[in-house]
């Protein structure tokens, strides 16, 4: 799992078309600093919640399958920029040669949980399934974004 935190943001680094084009993006510039910053301390604890709102932009249509190393770099979807605000690591998990990893993205309208599978082909990372699952928020539940918690104490 460490080799994985270390060399996954070396993945967004390399100077591409495609990476100017996303650096567009405040959210994704703002995200790909943080990941230059923490990689050069080799701070994994700041790496660990940097890694999943990354993976959200992984295109997992790619041919060949797509390389979890230093000097590659993974192909890109642009997104509505903020997107990467409310990803949240559920669970990253790594047993010999595989790994799991769960995140979570909650909107104000829908729930997505994305599960990535991942196994190590010699000394790479590759993407090997990837799944989703869709919630619609219930509407007395939805939330405008932006807005603070309430808190039920003070609810007259």
């Amino acid at each position: 799992m460490r080799y994985l935190l270390l060399t996954f943001p070396l993945l967004l680094l390399r100077p591409t078309p495609l990476r100017a084009q996303l650096t567009a993006e405040p959210a994704l510039q703002a995200l790909l600093s943080r990941y230059e910053q923490a990689w050069r301390q080799a701070d994994t604890a700041a790496l660990r919640p940097l890694l999943l709102p990354a993976l959200r932009y992984v295109y997992l249509g790619a041919t060949p399958p797509l390389e979890l190393r230093g000097r590659d770099y993974l192909r890109t979807l642009p997104t509505p920029a903020g997107r990467f605000s409310y990803s949240q690591l559920l669970s990253l998990s790594q047993r010999g040669d595989s790994a799991r990893a769960e995140l979570h993205l909650d909107r104000a309208y829908r729930r997505e949980r994305t599960t990535l599978q991942l196994r190590r082909v010699g000394g790479r990372w590759l993407i090997s399934a990837v799944s989703c699952e869709l919630t619609m928020v219930p509407v007395e539940e939805r939330r405008i974004p932006g807005d603070k918690p309430r808190d039920a104490r003070f609810a007259q």
